[in-house]
Formats: structure tokens, sequence, C-alpha cells
């Protein structure tokens, strides 16, 4: 009885940390725009090791566990010292005044919002039952969207190769629950493909410049805030199907 217990208690454990890593990734992608520093492989790592201790502890002898265990907590150490913090910020007031973006500006926004806006409907049936118990008005959805086109287009805020749910919340003055919920609600995507669209859509136009085609398509990317060729490259291919050599040959563009 006691081993039947054991076994179930090692399997639980395991596929419920699993199902929690593949919940830490959809939340990465819900606050950041970039996932190449961003490597949760450890973590399944640790979740084998621990898998393996748990077989060791039922089928093994004790020196087999023992030194299953010192292995374990050899790789915690280095692999927790190795890995970059993800969710390190800190705390920030909804009514935070930061980068100049205060409460005069806000009021501007709220004047400056039209009947169309404030009347948008959502798109995704998903993101009303998630949001169902927000305080936020679909008035104040509307101002903080505004508001957020504003600095995409007038101010190329995508640009920033490390930008951040929270470091744009703090910019906008919101708290980043809100502009998240306004993204996912309004746009229908997450933080990541909400960015990206972005930066796509700017490399497209930069393009067909005459100036910018003696840069090469990588000097591009990064100048849009890509910080990597193989994210350019998905990322390309989700927002348009096309790779974005078959995109240049099709406009018949030739960059160096």
């Amino acid at each position: 009885m006691v081993l039947l217990a054991i076994i179930v208690s090692g399997i639980g454990y395991v596929v419920a940390a699993s199902l929690l890593i593949i919940d830490h990734k959809k939340n990465i992608s819900d606050q950041f725009s970039y996932t190449e520093k961003i490597n949760l492989d450890w973590l399944k790592y640790l979740i084998v090791g621990i898998g393996v201790i748990w077989v060791t502890i039922i089928f093994g002898e004790d020196t087999l566990t023992f030194s299953s265990i010192v292995l374990f907590v050899i790789f915690i150490g280095y692999f927790g010292i190795n890995q970059v913090g993800i969710f390190t910020q800190t705390n920030i007031s909804p009514n935070k005044e930061t980068h100049g973006f205060n409460a005069d500006f806000r009021n501007q926004v709220a004047m400056n919002s039209t009947p169309e806006t404030e009347s948008k409907e959502v798109k995704s049936q998903s993101n009303l039952v998630k949001y169902e118990k927000s305080s936020l008005t679909e008035t104040q959805i509307s101002q903080i969207h505004f508001q957020l086109d504003l600095l995409m287009s007038e101010d190329k805020i995508f640009k920033d190769p490390e930008l951040t749910l929270f470091s744009l919340a703090q910019q906008m003055g919101v708290h980043p629950n809100n502009l998240s919920q306004v993204i996912n609600s309004v746009e229908n995507k997450n933080f990541y493909d909400y960015i990206n669209t972005f930066r796509i859509k700017e490399f497209k136009d930069m393009v067909f410049l005459p100036e910018n085609q003696k840069y090469t398509l990588l000097s591009l990317a990064f100048d849009c805030g890509f910080n990597s060729k193989t994210s350019f490259n998905r990322n390309f291919k989700k927002v348009t199907n096309l790779s974005p050599s078959e995109f240049l040959s099709q406009a018949k563009v030739n960059l160096k």
C-alpha cells in the first residue's frame, strides 16, 4: 500500500510539474517580446531528474538512490546559478507616473477617444470569459488601447529588442495586468505576437525605401527590434506565410 502511494505521488508530481511548465511558457509569451534568452529546458531536466529519483527509490538500492540525489543537487546548483532571471521586476502602482506619461496625457487620451474606438468589440469569446471579472470598463480599455496605438505608431517602441509587458506598462502608467487584458481582448494576441507583428510590418515598410537597400536583411531586422535571425525568420513566416527571402523575391527587392 505504501509502495503504491509512493508510485502514485511520484507520477502525479511529474505530471503536475510538466503542466506548470506549459502554463509558464504561455505566461512568458504574455509578458515578453523576445524568448531567445529565456530557456526553460533546465526545468524539464529538473523534472526528469526528480522522476529518476522516484524510480530509484521504488526499484533501486539505497546507494543508487543517494547517488542520484547527490547528482540532482549538483545539477540544481549549476543550472540555478546560470539561469537568467525572468520575472524579476517589482510590482508597480497603476497610478505611477513614469517616462513622461503623466495624468495630463492620460486625460488627453480620454478626450481624444472616439465613440468608434470605445465601442470596439472584443474579438475572442475566450477572452471575454477570462476577463469577465475585470474592473476595467469599455471606455478605459479604449483609452489604454488608444495610448498603446500612439506608442506603436509614433514612438515605435516595439524597436526595443528587450521590450517587456512590465516596461511598456511603466511607460504608459498602467498596471501590467490591465495592459495584458487590453492586448489579449482587443488585438486577440498575446504580448509576444502583438509586438512582433509590428516589427514585421516595420521591416516590410523599410525594405522598400531606396536608402535602406544598401543594408543586409539581418541588419534591417535588428533595427526593427529582433535580436536573432532565428526569431526574425520564425515570426516573419508566422505573420506572412512566407520566408523573408520569398517575400523579397516576390516584391522584387534586392538587399545586400
